[in-house]
């Protein structure tokens, strides 16, 4: 987001540069005559931590474990390195979670799932928390942002070259916040745990099945490792450097957030899903049978009896599942 003013035209500036980096390629930021503030937004997909409020004052260091995260925390490193030079004043946003109206991901794939009958379990024990934003709040910060940095003075110089969370600043459960979202469009809330140590295995083993067969015409798998972490863990942020620079609050209130998303999707309610996505709860039952019982027969047929490779039989068994469950056109 770049803030342009008038009066910024009188300002004798020279073009400031910042190369492509290695992390980022093809990214550059150029100040003009008329520039003076920038301001990052970036989603941290890479802080997923089991704690109950993150907050950092130093540089974030971290091994990333996907291509986004790292060009996200490389393209923020970049902008905050911008601070300061030929007058120029930068920040960085990072919302949280963002929901709202308008959402291409969040809610409509927890429909989709939910259709296909998918949206029963609850990965962990439920009682991670949480951090969500809602999409008027994290537009409102990026306007307290461009407020403190154009205020010159003590608070322009205070709020410049830091990075602050955006949050709602009421934590949630991940898996409640979620069963609020699939209740109000009328679908049922997740109510069968599966403990995360059990699913990650199996995850790692549809991935390694995905990188040997996705050439071959294997769909993307949805059970992935980083998303099984994604959603076991808690991952909140305290917003507090916020409030206290950039003068932040949340203008809408998580619940009125909520309401406000579900009224915007009302197009995708259980009662307007096509006839023929309805779930079979019978022919899902039936393949989870199924599942359980090709399990048990290689287990005892191969693993148990003749020591037979582990390997081989992982990879089957992750086709397997894959098959049953990964499939939306098997539904």
């Amino acid at each position: 987001m770049l803030t342009r003013r008038q009066d910024f035209s009188a300002m004798q500036c020279d073009p400031v540069e910042f190369s492509t980096s290695p992390l980022i390629s093809g990214t550059k930021l150029k100040s003009s005559k008329r520039l003076k503030e920038h301001k990052w937004c970036s989603t941290w997909r890479l802080l997923i931590r089991p704690s109950i409020a993150t907050s950092f004052t130093i540089q974030l260091m971290f091994k990333h474990n996907d291509s986004y995260s790292a060009t996200k925390a490389g393209g923020e490193a970049l902008i905050l390195k911008a601070n300061g030079r030929n007058r120029l004043l930068t920040c960085s946003i990072r919302p949280s979670s963002i929901f709202g109206p308008g959402d291409r991901l969040l809610v409509p794939s927890l429909v989709a799932a939910a259709r296909a009958g998918k949206s029963k379990f609850i990965i962990g024990d439920g009682s991670n928390l949480y951090d969500f934003t809602y999409v008027e709040n994290v537009v409102h910060a990026h306007v307290c942002a461009e407020r403190a940095l154009a205020s010159g003075g003590e608070v322009s110089a205070k709020a410049a070259g830091q990075a602050y969370f955006i949050t709602n600043m009421e934590p949630i459960k991940f898996w409640e916040f979620m069963s609020l979202l699939l209740e109000g469009l009328g679908y049922e809330r997740p109510s069968i745990k599966i403990p995360a140590v059990v699913m990650m295995p199996i995850a790692h083993l549809v991935e390694l099945a995905y990188k040997l067969l996705g050439p071959h015409g294997m769909k993307v798998p949805q059970l992935t490792p980083s998303r099984v972490r994604f959603i076991s863990c808690s991952r909140t942020f305290d917003s507090s450097k916020a409030k206290d620079l950039l003068g932040y609050a949340p203008l809408v209130p998580l619940q009125e957030g909520i309401k406000r998303t579900i009224d915007s999707f009302s197009h995708l309610t259980a009662q307007n899903q096509p006839e023929k996505e309805v779930p079979d709860t019978v022919q899902w039952k039936k393949r989870t049978l199924i599942a359980i019982v090709i399990l048990i027969t290689l287990y005892i047929n191969f693993v148990a009896s003749t020591g037979y490779s582990a390997i081989p039989i992982a990879i089957l068994v992750a086709l397997i599942f894959w098959r049953l469950f990964g499939s939306k056109k098997s539904d």
